[in-house]
């Protein structure tokens, strides 16, 4: 799907790593799908390196058909191709990733599950340098509550320090060995660059306060919301919860989980920003009001 809708998360997939990171040299995507994130990722000109781990060889020959929905991509000099099982690779390979962003496809398709599972997330903690971050692409719609936060405690179980950023239908779980703290200045230097800029504003992101909007919980939110709740279960390998539930929630709706978020969404500056002056301040504070109160809006509106 190349809609806008769709667009956003793929592109925010590529860029918000990078812009946390801001030194991140090799990288590493999960899943090549329509080569999006992927075109992205090779345009911003913080990637030096780039590995992409991409199960079927066929998606490879049928983007080498399609070569222009991914800006030809595939034939870009930083790129290194890896046909394996995204998990294989990671648990039997040595080498190391500023960023590792991964897009599988729904829980609900068979033997995707694992790609959910804390296993596979400690795996991937494993494959991060020190300064490393992990975005895992995590969808909103057709789950139900309970599995979004299966998913969301699994995540947490792993990471030390972690983030909940939402774009409509589509959850970015950020997690990291140590916490990220940015110098706004250099946050929005990095965004400024033409590459970046061009992308992020192409999806309505026009500013680099205005990307602060779609932070939705910091790690105290995030704990705050899933300790009001009753126990949740970890997915595992040996449970499988997420393939196993998720198939017979295809009715359920995003306004059910989002509605559920809203009492506990919020985040302080200070828990990803050490350097930041008043004016910025008060303009992601807007920005992020603007987008909370957008949240059940947005989902009422018709998909264009």
């Amino acid at each position: 799907d190349t809609t806008y809708i769709q667009k956003r998360h793929f592109i925010l997939k590529a860029h918000l790593p990078l812009l946390l990171h801001g030194e991140a040299k090799e990288v590493a995507v999960v899943g090549l799908g329509l080569g999006i994130t992927l075109k992205s990722l090779l345009n911003n000109p913080l990637v030096k390196n780039l590995k992409l781990i991409e199960l079927s060889p066929d998606m490879i020959k049928a983007h080498q058909l399609n070569p222009e929905i991914s800006g030809y991509a595939l034939k870009n000099s930083k790129l290194k191709i890896i046909v394996d099982d995204a998990r294989n690779y990671m648990n039997m390979s040595s080498h190391k990733f500023d960023i590792i962003t991964a897009d599988p496809i729904h829980p609900r398709i068979t033997g995707v599950g694992y790609l959910y599972t804390k296993e596979y997330y400690e795996i991937l903690k494993k494959r991060l340098t020190t300064n490393g971050i992990v975005l895992q692409w995590m969808p909103m719609y057709r789950i139900s509550k309970r599995s979004f936060d299966v998913a969301l405690k699994t995540f947490t179980e792993v990471y030390p320090n972690y983030s909940f950023w939402y774009v409509r239908g589509h959850g970015l779980l950020v997690g990291s060995l140590k916490p990220i703290n940015l110098d706004f200045k250099d946050f929005a230097e990095r965004y400024n660059q033409t590459p970046i800029q061009k992308e992020l504003q192409s999806i309505g992101i026009k500013t680099p306060e205005e990307l602060f909007g779609y932070m939705l919980m910091d790690k105290d939110n995030i704990l705050s919301y899933l300790s009001s709740h009753e126990e949740i279960l970890i997915n595992t390998d040996d449970n499988a919860y997420l393939e196993f539930h998720t198939p017979f929630e295809f009715l359920e709706k995003t306004e059910n989980i989002v509605s559920e978020l809203l009492p506990h969404v919020g985040w302080k500056l200070k828990s990803i920003l050490e350097s930041y002056s008043s004016d910025e301040e008060n303009k992601i504070k807007k920005s992020f009001n603007y987008r909370v109160n957008k949240l059940i809006p947005e989902l009422k509106e018709k998909i264009q």
